[in-house]
């Protein structure tokens, strides 16, 4: 199973990998049948070389593939774990990604408290997850979070704050995600916006990066809504997600 072969024409990259893999070598003599059941990365590598973090190091990936064993080791990867809760378990589900804090933990004290299907202007919520930060942000982790913890079909859903940082936390989570379905909760942004007049809003108090594209967010509004958000955001005005409390979704459930 190993390259045997290669080593023999180029000795210095056998002697530079010798010590990983000899180990290695040793368990696929003796435990080869261990991996025909997949188990997570990390346990993987403590139990070939008794250390749970050898194959995120450069030497032990460059082993694995001179000798062509990616697939062979057969372990998965763990996606980095979001804080969630689950309503209701369907082959389909809706899960709505909240930005902040307390907007996620508002809702899920409701659903908590909620024995039936869930409704909140009009949209059937099945779960909530926790935004945290650009976590949300980061490449394929809804995808890996559908796949590999729900595994489920899942319409993810978007709420958070409307400003531009919001903004463009949303189409980075849009363009990291290709192969998931996300839409935006456009109809409570829409309440978001009814809320105040302009006037009343607050001032965008940290400096956001402003010269950002809005098309992907925009087109989610009518003609109306696209025109109030490019007044708001103009004048550097914002609309927190916690504009809609407990005692505002309780009314709209």
């Amino acid at each position: 199973m190993l390259n045997i072969e290669e080593y023999l024409k180029k000795q210095q990259i056998y002697e530079k990998h010798r010590e990983i893999l000899l180990v290695l070598n040793n368990f696929l003599k003796q435990h080869k049948e261990k991996l025909k059941i997949q188990i997570s990365k990390n346990e993987r590598a403590y139990q070939i070389w008794n250390d749970e973090k050898i194959l995120d190091n450069s030497l032990c990936k460059s082993i694995i593939k001179w000798n062509n064993l990616e697939k062979t080791l057969n372990y998965y990867l763990t996606p980095e774990p979001f804080f969630d809760y689950i309503h209701t378990k369907k082959e389909e589900m809706n899960i709505l990604v909240i930005e902040n804090k307390d907007t996620w933990y508002t809702m899920r004290k409701i659903l908590n408290e909620t024995h039936e299907e869930f409704y909140l202007h009009g949209l059937e919520i099945d779960g909530l997850l926790y935004g945290e930060g650009n976590k949300i942000t980061k490449l394929n982790a809804l995808e890996e979070y559908e796949k590999q913890v729900i595994q489920r079909k899942c319409q993810f859903i978007y709420w958070g704050d409307l400003d531009y940082t919001g903004i463009e936390m949303f189409q980075k989570v849009v363009t990291q995600n290709a192969n998931s379905n996300i839409k935006l909760f456009s109809t409570i942004y829409e309440k978001m916006i009814d809320k105040k007049t302009i006037n009343q809003l607050g001032k965008i108090k940290n400096k956001q990066k402003s010269n950002i594209k809005l098309t992907l967010f925009l087109n989610f509004f009518t003609e109306e809504y696209q025109k109030k958000i490019k007044q708001i955001l103009s004048e550097k005005r914002y609309i927190p997600q916690e504009i809609i409390n407990a005692e505002e979704i309780k009314k709209e459930v």
